[in-house]
């Protein structure tokens, strides 16, 4: 893996996949509850400059999880998501396909991607894996020439800031 504090981006035309690896700071059982409680997701989701709100979290197999980004300097731009999980593994692994919606959870196009994430244990610290599949190479494309690579770079960097400062007894700072 490449550099411990910064994530590796590989994009594979062929799989039609972003490939995500980060070496995080914190153990995996952390890891693991702050990709899947609403209450943590909520506090580093999204690039920097942007606020998320969860409106549901459901994870387990078939669960739904509903949220929305808003830009910090113009509420007026949202960007609605859902996902539906497919496996859970606590604490190592899970799949979910991810979709573009409106506020009512509705699928609003046709463009949904296939995550599937997996956590290393390495004691103090958790290797994470994220693939993303995309329904087409076209589909791949815009995501990369929108920037989806660099923002979710920007997303784990936010989530290993957050890591870092949890107070490890179950509060953040």
């Amino acid at each position: 893996m490449g550099t411990e504090s910064k994530s590796v981006i590989t994009k594979n035309v062929r799989s039609r996949e972003i490939v995500v690896e980060r070496l995080l700071h914190a153990p995996r059982p952390l890891v693991w509850e702050g990709l899947t409680s609403p209450t943590h997701i909520a506090r580093w989701w999204g690039p920097r400059g942007w606020t998320t709100t969860v409106y549901r979290m459901d994870v387990r197999p078939g669960g739904l999880w509903h949220y929305c980004m808003r830009p910090d300097h113009d509420e007026s731009e949202e960007v609605w998501g859902r996902a539906v999980y497919g496996d859970v593994e606590q604490p190592s692994h899970l799949t979910f396909v991810e979709s573009f919606s409106d506020p009512d959870a509705n699928i609003v196009d046709d463009n949904h991607r296939t995550v599937t994430v997996r956590l290393l244990d390495h004691g103090e610290r958790t290797e994470l894996l994220v693939r993303t599949r995309f329904d087409s190479a076209e589909a791949l494309e815009a995501a990369a020439r929108m920037g989806m690579a660099e923002g979710f770079s920007m997303t784990l960097d936010r989530f290993d800031e957050w890591l870092t400062t949890h107070d490890r007894k179950g509060s953040a700072t």
